[in-house]
């Protein structure tokens, strides 16, 4: 069978990098198109995010995620282990591999300081990364400074999303603010059926 894997250079050599082996602890499922990581709440979110960033070789690439019910992000804001007060900073570390909304909702998603850039659910999507079938309902990112998009705040290399819907109030305080994406650099930033409704 066919597998799919990056290639990168480095110098003039080619480095060749399969997909992910990262372990994603506290997801269920294995990862793969056939049963992809679950995120089933606010927990699980902030889990994947965690893992996410420890995964700073592969970047989730040849993963699959998947949304299995609606969140409400207030839940995260009202958590009192929660360290900072400035809202949702973005999953971090870079994204590279699928994100399935699974026709879910993630609302009240909100972030409101201006200290810092690339916000969005995710800060940063790679290449190669899908992200698809999702509802950011009452989106509220107000006092952020550069790179403000709902889906993710940069993107780089080629990047699909698909069957996205947004509504709220995406501002940046200094450059590049979107409804789904902040600043798309270089490759190609394929969108498809996506639905900007109500931004401010």
């Amino acid at each position: 069978s066919l597998r799919r894997m990056r290639v990168s250079m480095v110098g003039n050599t080619i480095s060749q990098v399969e997909p992910s082996t990262a372990s994603y602890k506290g997801l269920r499922g294995s990862g793969t198109a056939e049963e992809p990581y679950m995120i089933n709440s606010v927990q699980s979110l902030v889990s994947f995010a965690g893992s996410l960033k420890q995964d700073s070789l592969y970047h989730g690439f040849g993963l699959y995620f998947k949304l299995g019910c609606d969140i409400d992000m207030t839940d995260y804001y009202s958590d009192p282990f929660r360290v900072m007060d400035q809202g949702w900073c973005g999953i971090g570390g870079g994204f590279a591999g699928n994100f399935d909304g699974g026709g879910f909702t993630i609302s009240s998603m909100v972030h409101s300081d201006s200290g810092n850039s690339d916000v969005g659910l995710f800060k940063e999507l790679l290449d190669e990364a899908v992200v698809s079938n999702l509802t950011l309902d009452q989106v509220n990112i107000s006092a952020a400074w550069n790179n403000v998009g709902a889906v993710a705040g940069t993107t780089s290399g080629n990047v699909k999303l698909k069957g996205i819907t947004v509504s709220g109030n995406i501002e940046a305080m200094g450059e590049y603010a979107g409804g789904l994406v902040g600043k798309a650099g270089n490759g190609t930033l394929k969108i498809e059926d996506c639905i900007l409704k109500s931004l401010g």
